[in-house]
């Protein structure tokens, strides 16, 4: 379990993974109720939250999201936030619920999964449909902004239920950047040691990958049509692609029975 190694740096449900001015002046309970209510100040953490709130329901990246904001950006213990989670999961079962939230926070299975929750946005919700829908503090904000209300000269708000005061849609809690790059040296290094005192391979994932190119390769060393060389092309691909889920389902594994021995 890589998270002993930065245990020592656990204060409360908080990891110090730097100087504590990198959070701002949010309280660690701050912290949490933000992330828990979809309030942080980061469109699409909050529109994720908001719809796991009300449908009990979100895909695999966007939970693998919400997990690294939590713990990157938040620098919250996992353990912190499992127990929300669990609750709200329609879906909850609690041998794939502990084990995904552990392997997204880093504690094991050599995996990095720090997410950059802007171009995640960008890539998943380009126009602000699904955020739009969650947040209504955003409804009117303009496509160019949508993603990152923050750099409006006035923080968008909303009036729900007639009521006369509007409800302002908060500035993020945290600098993600910053408190992603903090959290992410700490967590790589541990991993490296821990790797390394195992006798573990970092780039067997792409040590499988080069092994399928080499086979692929093997029987296209001659002159092709373009018709032949398509098909070649393509078979190329599906080398690729199984390479990859083989050594990602490998890697998942591994970390699952790490994860069991270890419990």
């Amino acid at each position: 379990n890589a998270c002993r190694s930065w245990e020592h740096l656990l204060h409360g449900h908080t990891y110090l993974f730097g100087n504590p001015t990198v959070l701002g002046n949010t309280t660690e309970q701050q912290r949490i109720a933000a992330f828990k209510q979809g309030k942080t100040g980061y469109p699409m953490v909050d529109a994720c939250m908001r719809c796991l709130l009300h449908t009990g329901w979100l895909n695999f990246r966007m939970r693998c999201m919400l997990a690294s904001f939590a713990t990157f950006n938040l620098w919250l213990d996992w353990r912190a936030i499992a127990g929300h989670l669990a609750r709200c999961f329609l879906d909850y079962e609690p041998g794939i619920h502990y084990v995904q939230l552990q392997l997204h926070a880093g504690t094991f299975g050599g995996m990095c999964h720090c997410y950059n929750v802007t171009k995640q946005a960008r890539d998943q919700d380009p126009h602000g449909v699904f955020i739009r829908r969650y947040i209504p503090e955003l409804a009117s904000v303009p496509d160019a902004y949508i993603h990152e209300p923050w750099k409006m000269s006035e923080r968008p708000s909303c009036r729900l239920g007639g009521r006369r005061w509007s409800s302002r849609y908060p500035a993020p809690i945290v600098d993600d950047r910053r408190t992603a790059e903090a959290s992410r040296k700490v967590i790589e290094a541990a991993q490296r040691v821990l790797y390394e005192a195992q006798g573990l391979a970092e780039d067997s994932e792409e040590e499988m990958l080069r092994l399928a190119l080499e086979a692929s390769l093997d029987s296209s060393n001659t002159l092709q049509s373009p018709s032949e060389e398509a098909a070649s092309n393509s078979k190329l691909w599906e080398h690729q692609r199984l390479a990859m889920e083989q050594a990602e389902d490998e890697e998942l594994q591994r970390a699952i029975e790490a994860s069991l021995m270890g419990g």
